[in-house]
């Protein structure tokens, strides 16, 4: 408690925040059944101190002996949660630690001291993971921790309260655990005996019947075959005397077939474990999978068996054993659609919700309606917002922002089409993002970042985005199976989901009261936002609206 009062004696409670803990402590003091509560809570509350604050209001008034779990989607909010609060002890993923032993990242060196037989000494990770186990206060991103309860590593941490922010992701990362991506570059990087017969299978799977009787009759044999050849050749291979300040790509060059099988045993097991998974889920509930089919950049075919709804895994996999939840988010905008894709039953949940704290002035929506970015009006589009964009572009020549185009056809026609240094486009990897972000960040330029994916989980304050423009309103694909089957089973979700990216995407630039950003808006879809979707739109969207008619 100590260092929590430490932590947090520079900062008073802002209104917003005290309301919000005050309705809080209400309902935990006159509903005690009451497990959930879902915060909707626009950028610029501060979510992460009214974390805080509510853990030491816990600790004083309700039970000194509980343990908590704070979860965020983003590695920049986990990371701000590291720099800001000593109380807490954070665990990232092992290949963000540096490894102590080897010139490797820890995921790395614990492959390589499998190979010499030594263990390693002073892990920084295993350091970080002890002190995530024993803390008051844990911190960790939605993938760690998914992966730590599917794979029940998580029950010796023994918390009783979870806080969970950036709540609207969560979803969508269960969902993806439970997930099981066949690729044929995949079947052959693993080196199957009977490779092409899996490959020749693997291309004819049209439905999920068939997947399922794939991975269950055919390559759970192959694997767990495979598995047993590679555990005997790491179990009879020789120990290998590496000096402790090896470098990488010595131990690689040297010792690469054992280090090559290593990480096959290591993406073995893992795809094992994902089938097996699979399997049973699929088992329990046949009609809530769909199966995606597509060919890569290579050429390579490529299938995904995934959930239609990812709700009946969360009380199984993340809500059990916890006696309050605490969800925060910018993005609920309805507590029905929310419980229900979240699978939290809503006699236990309280919901609460407030505006903006920043002014409309400071924020405005300028809606310029340049016609439909729909697949069948889209060319005609993209001509009319050419000069469009250009005259934005010359508006705005000292000022950098970024264009947000919903999928990398958008990105790329725009980058193509303008044929202006100022642009940061980016690939589908994650590196190749990182890197345009961290261009946009440094660089003395007025800089554009030009992309598809970045509506959510960057921090784009002051002068890195003076305005933002949408060229596309990010509705969900209807190419894919998935969202199809969600919109006839609960076509509310549509509109819904659609909202919470816009509104996600608007809230990037304007992160202070002090900030301020334009959001324009281009595609004439956005009228039908606002005519059918408006019961999901927040008053305070609405009223920064404006019309621009050219």
């Amino acid at each position: 408690m100590k260092i929590l009062d430490k932590d947090l004696s520079p900062f008073d409670l802002r209104k917003e925040q005290k309301e919000c803990i005050d309705f809080i402590f209400e309902n935990l003091s006159l509903k005690p059944h009451k497990k959930f509560f879902l915060l909707d809570l626009p950028t610029g509350v501060g979510k992460s101190i009214l974390a805080l604050k509510f853990i030491q209001k816990y600790l004083k008034e309700i039970d000194s002996d509980s343990k908590f779990d704070i979860l965020t989607e983003s590695k920049l909010l986990q990371r701000q949660y590291t720099e800001e609060f000593n109380s807490i002890s954070n665990l990232w993923g092992r290949n963000s630690y540096q490894c102590n032993q080897y010139e490797a990242n820890c995921d790395q060196g614990k492959e390589y001291q499998k190979l010499t037989k030594e263990k390693c000494d002073n892990c920084p990770y295993e350091k970080d993971r002890e002190q995530f186990f024993g803390g008051r206060i844990s911190l960790t991103n939605f993938h760690m921790f998914t992966l730590m309860r599917i794979n029940e590593i998580f029950k010796r941490r023994e918390s009783n309260v979870l806080i969970v922010d950036e709540a609207h992701q969560l979803e969508s990362v269960v969902s993806d655990f439970i997930s099981v991506t066949l690729s044929e570059t995949n079947l052959k990087k693993f080196k199957f005996k009977n490779e092409k017969d899996l490959i020749r299978s693997l291309k004819r799977i049209k439905t999920i019947e068939k997947f399922s009787q794939f991975v269950s009759n055919k390559l759970l044999n192959e694997v767990e075959s495979k598995l047993q050849e590679l555990s005997k050749n790491t179990k009879n291979s020789n120990n290998i005397k590496l000096k402790r300040d090896i470098k990488v790509n010595e131990i690689l060059g040297t010792e690469s077939n054992q280090v090559s099988e290593l990480k096959l045993l290591k993406s073995l097991t893992s795809l094992q474990s994902k089938i097996l998974n699979f399997l049973e889920e699929y088992n329990n509930d046949n009609e809530n999978w769909v199966v995606e089919y597509e060919y890569d950049d290579k050429k390579k075919f490529k299938i995904k068996a995934q959930p239609i709804w990812a709700y009946p895994f969360f009380d199984k996999y993340i809500w059990k054993g916890y006696d309050k939840v605490i969800l925060m988010s910018g993005t609920i905008l309805n507590r029905e659609m929310f419980s229900y894709l979240n699978g939290i039953p809503e006699p236990v949940c309280e919901y609460y919700s407030i505006e903006s704290p920043f002014k409309p002035k400071n924020r405005p929506i300028y809606y310029i309606p340049s016609g439909k970015m729909s697949y069948k009006t889209k060319q005609d589009t993209l001509k009319v917002i050419k000069p469009i964009l250009g005259k934005l572009l010359k508006k705005y020549e000292n000022k950098k922002g970024i264009i947000h185009t919903v999928s990398f056809d958008l990105q790329n026609w725009t980058i193509e089409n303008l044929k202006n240094d100022r642009l940061l486009g980016h690939d589908s990897d994650q590196k190749s993002k990182n890197f345009a972000i961290k261009q946009h960040y440094t660089s003395d330029k007025p800089t554009i970042l030009v992309s598809p994916s970045m509506g959510t989980g960057i921090d784009l304050k002051d002068d890195l985005a003076r305005f933002q423009i949408c060229l596309k309103v990010p509705y969900p694909s209807l190419a894919d199976s998935k969202n199809k089957k969600r919109l006839k089973d609960k076509p509310e979700w549509y509109a819904w989901t659609t909202v919470s990216k816009f509104i996600q995407m608007y809230g990037r630039a304007v992160r202070s009261s002090s900030d301020y950003s334009h959001f324009i808006i281009l595609d004439s879809c956005f009228s039908d936002v606002l005519n059918y979707s408006s019961k999901f739109i927040p008053k305070w969207i609405k009223n920064s609206i404006k019309r621009v008619d050219l």
